[in-house]
């Protein structure tokens, strides 16, 4: 038995790493949004990423431990000094729930029936703050409510076990379920249990009235429009700072969207809805901060989006074995969350932590992941310079130099510490920081430099660049550094004189070309017109549009830095700068050599 609890120990560490929050930092390959964590398995190396697969299992203990993995919830036990984990997963073709410690012992719970203790063909998994766990028993059509018993002797939790407590019957094919802190997790009296009643086509909010009794209020019908659903396959409920808010997230695989609804004074509301094409929408669950994470089993990958189902990111394709990036058809990601003495006071606490359940096979079965974040898209944006003070004489020059405006773009895929600097190509100099460890949500950012340095002085013509740092709110995150392309710092210069104003429309030359990366493009406008600059690709793609309002009479220029609408870098090749203005209409030829 000691050899066993010994090859036990060192599964269950890869298993349920997700209940080590500090290993993350130690044993992380760094990606983009993910970080696949290093298994570390007996004779393996540590540099091989592994998964959990029925070949691992097999290797190091001669069993197989599930038929599939459908979906996993991990569970804490705090009695205010020490910390005890237990990972939950739910194996449909097996009809039972495998559950445990990762120190050093794996049970099994339940058989095939429809009594008290069994199971037919359960998927879906979630668990309370307090050692509940529900259970989607779905061949049998009800929600199995059971209690985790904590039996902790000395550093062992090896007697903890499973009870049964009660169930939630009279639904169809019931595929999710989802625990409802209301927005109060350390009070359980006014929680509620989120259902997808998926052969009925609808969702179900309970709330319990007496032990055994539960109050159900329906949403949905059949359909494809707002308010129905079709097969709703999960369900999750949405986070703001880890307590349960009104958002709840639908998984609505026969449509092939991702709903957002409201849980209100006013009942169940629909809000908005993200449709896929050719997805396979899984499962969905809800961060700390609010982002939710979506499988696509049909696509074999992660899709991250923001509270309000906008983006963010995605992970993974197609692949088996320990190759890091490659997935096979996910079933189910699970968060980790925890209810902590802190100063005594019983603290949901969110982690990085991340399970994902996969199709169990000899190559594939189930990974650990940490959270992190990533820095996209990230360019430089050099607006058309103002106007200058107006000269003293009407030919004479102006010698006091006005910086355009330039702006730093990027894209945050979680909520982060950031800190934006500028520095000179040339020696890679520190010139400017812009800020320092600043929080900012995930989205979109355009952050604005004047020109200065850190002491205040206008910095002289030459070739910068912007330099990203970001962490992860999460504790251990590891950081993400990213420069944007260099560009010059561009003043603007006095327009020309008043009693030189254009007689005639023209598109002029642009300079300089070739050009990297960017260029000065001039134009004469002779009356007040509406006129409208735009970048064109070879294939008559329009990719920026640089000017479009209302205009002067007068000569202008106008610059453009490389990047497309959304602030990427286009790639090296031949470009069309088109003007129209009144009836004037004309075209002119570029190249963009990077």
């Amino acid at each position: 038995m000691a050899k066993l609890n010994s090859f036990l120990r060192i599964l269950l560490a890869a298993v349920v790493l997700l209940a080590l929050p500090s290993a993350f930092a130690q044993s992380t390959n760094n990606t983009t949004t993910l970080a696949q964590v290093r298994l570390y398995l007996k004779n393996n190396s540590p540099a091989t990423d592994l998964r959990l697969t029925r070949s691992v299992a097999q290797n190091l203990l001669s069993i197989d431990l599930f038929a599939a993995c459908h979906a996993a919830v991990p569970v804490v036990y705090n009695n205010g000094s020490t910390a005890w984990n237990l990972i939950v997963c739910t194996d449909p073709a097996w009809n039972r729930l495998m559950y445990g410690d990762y120190n050093d012992w794996v049970k099994t719970y339940g058989s095939w029936g429809s009594g008290n203790g069994q199971f037919r063909h359960p998927q879906g998994i979630d668990r309370d703050a307090y050692g509940k766990v529900y259970v989607a028993d779905t061949g049998n059509n009800r929600i199995v409510v059971l209690q985790i018993n904590w039996q902790v002797s000395g550093a062992s939790t090896y007697n903890t076990n499973l009870s049964y407590v009660e169930s939630i019957g009279s639904l169809s094919i019931p595929e999710d379920v989802a625990w409802d802190d209301n927005g109060t997790p350390t009070n359980t009296s006014d929680d509620y249990v989120w259902v997808t009643d998926t052969g009925n086509h609808r969702i179900i909010r309970y709330n319990r009235i007496a032990p055994g009794y539960y109050f159900g209020l329906t949403y949905g019908t059949y359909g494809s429009g707002t308010g129905q659903f079709r097969n709703p396959r999960s369900i999750a409920v949405g986070r703001t700072s880890g307590v349960n808010d009104n958002n709840i997230y639908v998984a609505d695989a026969g449509n092939q969207r991702i709903v957002r609804l409201n849980d209100g004074a006013s009942g169940i509301t629909w809000v908005n809805s993200r449709a896929g094409n050719m997805v396979g929408y899984s499962s969905v669950a809800t961060d700390w901060y609010g982002g939710v994470w979506v499988t696509d089993d049909f696509n074999h990958r992660i899709e991250k989006l923001d509270r309000y189902l906008n983006f963010l990111d995605s992970y993974g394709s197609y692949g088996m074995g320990q190759v890091y990036g490659l997935l096979n058809a996910p079933t189910d990601f699970s968060i980790y969350f925890s209810l902590e003495k802190i100063s005594g006071v019983d603290t949901w606490v969110g982690h990085d932590a991340t399970f994902l359940s996969e199709s169990w096979g000899d190559n594939s079965g189930g990974v650990c992941y940490e959270m992190g974040t990533d820095v996209k898209s990230i360019g430089v944006d050099i607006q058309p310079c103002p106007p200058p003070p107006p000269p003293d004489g009407p030919l004479q020059k102006i010698n006091r130099p006005q910086i355009c405006p330039t702006y730093c773009t990027y894209f945050l895929t979680d909520y982060s510490k950031v800190t934006l600097t500028v520095h000179k190509l040339s020696d890679n100099s520190l010139i400017r920081t812009l800020f320092s460890n600043q929080t900012k949500a995930y989205g979109q950012y355009s952050e604005y430099w004047d020109g200065k340095n850190n002491q205040g002085t206008i910095v002289p013509y030459a070739q910068y660049y912007f330099k990203i740092s970001a962490n992860s709110l999460y504790a251990g995150s590891s950081l993400i550094t990213k420069t944007s392309s260099s560009f010059w710092l561009k003043a603007s210069e006095p327009p020309e004189p008043t009693k030189n104003i254009p007689t005639a429309y023209a598109l002029l030359p642009n300079y300089p070309n070739p050009f990297n990366p960017q260029t000065l493009i001039k134009y004469h406008v002779p009356a007040s017109s509406r006129v409208k600059i735009s970048i064109f690709d070879l294939l008559g793609r329009q990719i920026r549009t640089l000017v479009d309002q209302p205009q002067e009479a007068g000569a202008y220029r106008v610059l453009w830095n490389g990047l497309n609408e959304r602030g990427q870098e286009v790639e090296s090749g031949i470009y069309f700068y088109h003007m129209e203005a009144g009836d004037f209409v004309a075209t002119r030829k570029m190249t963009l050599l990077r």
